[in-house]
């Protein structure tokens, strides 16, 4: 799960300092990176993030709408900022999943150490 938006953050970036590669029709290349959003939006949500990930969740959903109501406006610079930040946002849930499961491994390998330790006694 660590690295699993890497390559789109990385396209991402590419985008933000290159914009000459969207040509023309900006619309439909940042309409795509909101589509990605939602649907890594709706996978987060399927799998229980909302338990430990609430806020950051809800901030991705607006940066969603804002988005597409940027778009709407035709406002092509703006809706791509937005969006990314609302990447930015998957990015902090992953590195909070992490830090769950690594205070569970801790949780139980001290736990394994007590039980250890008081048989030896």
């Amino acid at each position: 799960m660590k690295h699993s938006y890497l390559p789109l953050l990385m396209v991402l970036l590419i985008f933000l300092q290159a914009p000459l590669l969207f040509g023309d029709d900006k619309t439909e290349e940042i309409k795509s990176l909101i589509k990605i959003a939602e649907m890594k939006l709706d996978k987060l949500k399927k799998s229980g993030a909302e338990s430990f990930a609430s806020e950051e969740i809800a901030k991705i959903t607006t940066a969603i709408n804002d988005a597409n109501a940027a778009i709407k406006a035709g406002k092509e610079k703006k809706a791509l900022l937005i969006i990314s930040i609302g990447m930015a946002y998957f990015k902090k849930v992953d590195a909070k999943k992490e830090l769950i499961d690594a205070e569970n491994e801790l949780n139980q390998t001290r736990t394994r150490y007590n039980q250890k330790k008081e048989s030896e006694q």
